[in-house]
């Protein structure tokens, strides 16, 4: 879910470490 709407306010773009603004618990 999570994973969905961080790639694509990213563009998919190494959101995991790239984005700390989304806890990924």
């Amino acid at each position: 879910m999570w994973r969905s709407l961080v790639a694509h306010l990213t563009g998919g773009q190494g959101v995991a470490g790239s984005n700390p603004v989304i806890p990924t618990n």
